[in-house]
């Protein structure tokens, strides 16, 4: 699973930059439990998918990470 390229929000699958395909593989080539690397693939891929119309900036990563991890379970 963690060798899949990402899926935009509409679902048809995006095409990484070699920027973005060279930190994916140095990210996963560090992490040796193959449920973190798919884990972190995930993270990546929706990371890539949600700033794939919009320059990557402070701002867009913040608003990124706000609504993937303040829902917290209860």
């Amino acid at each position: 699973m963690a060798g899949l390229p990402p899926a935009s929000r509409e679902g048809e699958v995006l095409a990484l930059t070699p920027a973005q395909a060279r930190l994916r593989k140095m990210v996963l080539d560090a992490v040796g439990s193959p449920h973190s690397k798919r884990n972190y693939a995930k993270a990546l891929d929706d990371l890539f998918a949600f700033t794939a119309s919009e320059p990557l900036s402070r701002s867009l990563l913040m608003e990124w990470r706000a609504g993937n991890f303040n829902s917290s379970p209860s």
